[in-house]
């Protein structure tokens, strides 16, 4: 015989199981967003600290249009989940979204401590640098120059047009017009176009 507390945990999961079940089907079979996001909803009622409730209500709400209600939801999951890499990139995604950099900084921040070689989140924060440093703030050089290099060393696609343009920029940053130069004429050889 089970104890209470496993059988009782167990006709939870199972509630949950269902719920989940049958979010997914209303939102993938029958589109119903709002329908969809009520399942949710009541997986939350039994369990607040669900992950994937938590990260479906804040897509659905994202897919709406409404990044503000999506952003509330995943500030709500790294509450819960502090350590989520996943949860932490959702936010700074979010955040990107509503216009909110200082708060995607941090967020793409949080997933470098979480994950130092993330590569995305060297490159989203590069890029913000980048602006930065063209728009004249040359004291951001140094970190601009920081995320690219961990960016490049970490990327695993590195044919790509951002593994190229960041190349270029390290090569700008440190060599001006002649690394850039001697960057494309380096770029053009090794191409595999060339043989």
């Amino acid at each position: 015989k089970k104890p209470k507390a496993t059988a009782k945990r167990s006709r939870t999961q199972k509630k949950i199981d269902r719920l989940l079940m049958m979010a997914r089907h209303i939102e993938l079979h029958e589109g119903d967003l709002d329908a969809a996001a009520a399942e949710y909803r009541a997986v939350l009622k039994l369990d607040r600290k669900h992950f994937p409730a938590r990260l479906a209500l804040a897509d659905i709400a994202r897919r709406k249009g409404d990044h503000a209600g999506a952003a509330k939801e995943l500030y709500k999951l790294v509450k819960s989940h502090a350590t989520s890499v996943p949860a932490w990139l959702a936010v700074a995604q979010t955040e990107t979204q509503l216009g909110h950099h200082d708060k995607a900084q941090a967020a793409f921040s949080k997933v470098l401590k979480l994950e130092p070689t993330h590569a995305m989140a060297h490159l989203k924060l590069a890029q913000a640098l980048h602006k930065r440093w063209q728009a004249g703030e040359k004291t951001v050089q140094v970190d601009l120059l920081r995320h690219l290099r961990a960016y490049l060393a970490n990327a695993s696609q590195t044919g790509t047009p951002a593994h190229r343009l960041a190349g270029r920029l390290v090569a700008e940053i440190e060599g001006g017009e002649i690394g850039v130069v001697v960057h494309d004429a380096k770029s053009a050889w090794s191409s595999p176009s060339v043989w």
